[in-house]
């Protein structure tokens, strides 16, 4: 029987999502966040102006189509929510 540290994996994952997240904003690119609370078509896009938009595949699945951007608020929510920071 095996058990794995879970704990541990968690910390490493939550270490490689930041740092991904930090190379993609640092090459000014946005920063993809996805939620199960959100549609399967639905993300979240976080800019390297520090905004985050809620954003949807178009049905083409070729681009996203903004719905809304986020206040300065809402957006350290979902910072703090997905431990961005």
């Amino acid at each position: 029987m095996s058990f794995v540290n879970t704990a541990g994996l968690t910390k490493k994952a939550n270490l490689a999502v930041k740092q991904l997240r930090s190379r993609q904003l640092s090459k000014g690119l946005p920063f993809m966040i996805n939620s199960r609370e959100l549609q399967d078509d639905t993300c979240f896009l976080e800019y390297p102006d520090g905004q985050i938009k809620l954003v949807r595949q178009n049905k083409a699945g070729t681009e996203f189509v903004e719905i809304r951007t986020l206040n300065a608020e809402a957006a350290r929510q979902i910072r703090v929510r997905y431990k961005l920071v």
